[in-house]
């Protein structure tokens, strides 16, 4: 945690008593859901305190080992970043996977860029 940060949460809650909803523009979110208790949670948060249209940039992993800080729960495909999108109010702007020459069909990481709908 950064020192002078204006908000400090748990992002697989609801903060509407510390963070106001409709809020923010953008959220980066980058390498964070898979460590989360609950991902799909921090994907309605981040919905929550998004304004309309805002825009969200995710980055999960898909192939990569796993890494700290622990816990390191979940792992990611295309086809639950598409879902984690869906079901939680955003059009997926933007997919990009990170591939590996290692293992075809099966990329490191996924970043992504979503509309809050």
């Amino acid at each position: 945690i950064i020192p002078g940060a204006d908000y400090c949460a748990d992002l697989t809650k609801d903060n509407s008593g510390t963070i106001p909803g409709r809020y923010f523009d953008m959220v980066v979110c980058t390498e964070v859901l898979e460590h989360t208790s609950q991902p799909f949670n921090s994907m309605a948060e981040i919905n929550r305190v998004l304004k309309q249209e805002g825009l969200l940039f995710l980055s999960v992993p898909c192939n990569f080992r796993m890494h700290g800080p622990l816990p390191d729960s979940w792992r990611f495909t295309e086809w639950g970043v598409r879902q984690l999108c869906e079901q939680h109010g955003f059009e997926l702007v933007e997919l990009t996977a990170l591939e590996s020459s290692e293992r075809s069909l099966f990329p490191l990481d996924y970043a992504a860029v979503c509309r809050k709908l």
